[in-house]
């Protein structure tokens, strides 16, 4: 018997880890490449930007493409969060909370705040 863990479903079909590590990785390189190529246009071609996609990509820019995603992953994160705290299950006859799920409760909230933060 092996001891295989069940992969997450996504649009009706299994999608293996290894698949999601390079969907994310992949992202986060590509918008680090689009913001390089953006801060270059701007500084190092100084050439005029008529369709505003170097604000857009640029990673010294607020409420841009990169901020949007870095904001993503924050409140992917703190959803995770509050299902590890969710499975949690404080055991019958125990009166008192299990200290590990608030633990995980505060690491979700924080991650919440900083996901909002990064929008805002």
């Amino acid at each position: 018997m092996t001891n295989e863990r069940p992969s997450p479903v996504l649009a009706g079909g299994p999608i293996s880890l290894p698949t999601i590590r390079v969907l994310l990785v992949s992202a986060i390189v590509s918008l680090s490449y689009l913001g390089l190529c953006a801060e270059i246009w701007e500084r190092g071609l100084d050439l005029p930007d008529r369709f505003g996609l170097v604000e857009f990509f640029s990673l010294s820019f607020e409420t841009n493409l990169p901020t949007w995603a870095a904001s993503a992953l924050h409140g992917s994160a703190a959803l995770v969060l509050a299902l590890i705290a969710a499975s949690r299950a404080v055991p019958a006859g125990r009166g008192a909370p299990n200290s590990d799920r608030r633990i995980w409760w505060m690491l979700s909230a924080i991650f919440v705040y900083i996901s909002i933060d990064e929008t805002v």
